[in-house]
């Protein structure tokens, strides 16, 4: 079983509304095949939020929309609107090897967690989750547990779930109701028919390398001519 890893509370708030949202309470084992994973702070957290918490009236589109994050919200009068940059992400196959999966000491590889930090730093993008991880309460901690202790900002936001096979039409969903997008990219290591250049395959036996990052770097920074 993996260690709890103990978080700022702020952290484990935002976890467990994101978390809340996205996963199913039911379905198949996770990848630490327990059931109890957040920590202390966050089982805290979250019973907070059910105590307050008022029955969503939002449809699903507008729950993924972050048009209420818009970086016009955030910048002083006056001040030229930065691009805003997306990385749409998956888990296996691109956080770690596809046949690490269950295997919580090779879960999240730190070469790849490190490309995927230079990614963000580097570009500024946010991150929205694409993974099939989305859909399961425990697998969305681990992950978000993951993100925080390598230095990677939690994710924004998630694409619907339509069905596995249709990846490509959960993101084009997510980016028609998110129009204030300028430019994204795509990090998988399936081709679920993204005929997109803004894709980026990784090798599912490796995870992300320093190649995939660089060209992932180049499209969110709008250097074509690099790739």
């Amino acid at each position: 079983m993996l260690p709890l890893l103990l978080l700022p509370l702020a952290a484990q708030v935002t976890s467990s509304r994101l978390v809340d949202q996205m996963g199913s309470a039911d379905g198949p084992p996770s990848a630490t095949h327990s059931p109890a994973f957040l920590s202390p702070l966050a089982a805290i957290a979250r019973r907070r939020l059910d105590s307050t918490r008022s029955k969503p009236s939002e449809s699903p589109l507008n729950v993924m929309s972050i048009d209420r994050l818009s970086s016009s919200d955030t910048e002083t009068e006056g001040e030229a609107a930065s691009p805003r940059k997306i990385l749409f992400l998956d888990v296996d196959g691109v956080l770690h090897p596809h046949t690490d999966f269950g295997i919580s000491e090779r879960m999240f590889r730190a070469h790849c967690m490190r490309e995927l930090k230079r990614i963000v730093d580097e570009t500024g993008c946010d991150i929205v989750f694409s993974s099939s991880w989305r859909n399961y309460k425990a697998n969305c901690a681990l992950a978000s547990d993951k993100l925080l202790s390598h230095g990677v900002p939690m994710w924004i936001s998630a694409t619907p779930s339509i069905s596995f096979e249709q990846r490509s039409l959960e993101v084009s969903r997510w980016l028609e109701a998110n129009p204030s997008v300028d430019r994204y990219v795509i990090l998988d290591d399936i081709d679920f028919s993204f005929d997109d250049p803004n894709f980026v395959k990784t090798d599912p036996r490796t995870g992300l390398t320093s190649e995939d990052a660089d060209r992932a770097i180049a499209i969110l920074n709008g250097d074509r001519n690099i790739l």
